[in-house]
């Protein structure tokens, strides 16, 4: 099992000192992350002057803390509202920012309902949401160096655009109400 994927990553940050848990170096950790990574890193004053973080957040996605960096990097590039790769199920076109969702969805008979899709609708929605995400991306980094507002998460956009998809129907039944049976 290589170290850099549990034991504490790699580059200055683990040279100054620190694994996978906090409190954080701010300036060792914006050092060790991608530019991606640190756009995302929200850090506060008191952190700056302190030099210190508890918990990582991401700027869009204020809700959820991580308490290691290898998550907070994780979430950064495969969080569902802002990905920045996708893999795609060619069967019928559902895209993953995982690549073991997509191996998942497209070994499973019942996720991957690949009998709707002929092989070119299934291409035609793989380069919809690729340039969705082209243009979720353009977004990103003009928030990140103008500060302008993104209009809508990367999911949502998808969702406007292609419609349906297997993991949408999936919550989309999760949050359905049982039906209740008929006393007589």
């Amino acid at each position: 099992m290589a170290k850099n994927k549990i034991a504490g990553g790699k580059g200055k940050a683990r040279r100054a000192g620190y694994a996978t848990k906090g409190p954080f170096p701010v300036e060792a950790l914006q050092e060790d992350l991608t530019p991606r990574e640190v756009v995302l890193l929200m850090v506060t004053q008191d952190e700056l002057q302190c030099g210190l973080m508890e918990t990582l957040k991401c700027k869009l996605c204020p809700v959820e803390t991580f308490s290691n960096r290898a998550d907070f990097q994780r979430h950064c590039s495969k969080c569902e509202a802002h990905p920045h790769v996708l893999f795609a199920c060619e069967k019928c076109g559902d895209c993953f920012a995982r690549k073991f969702a997509c191996t998942r969805h497209s070994e499973s008979k019942s996720a991957c309902k690949s009998w709707k899709w002929t092989p070119e609708a299934a291409s035609k929605k793989i380069a919809t949401v690729q340039n969705i995400l082209a243009g979720y991306e353009r977004d990103f980094w003009e928030w990140a160096q103008n500060g302008t507002p993104i209009e809508a998460p990367f999911a949502e956009r998808v969702r406007g655009v292609v419609g349906t998809t297997s993991k949408w129907t999936r919550r989309k039944m999760a949050t359905k109400k049982p039906r209740t049976s008929r006393k007589s």
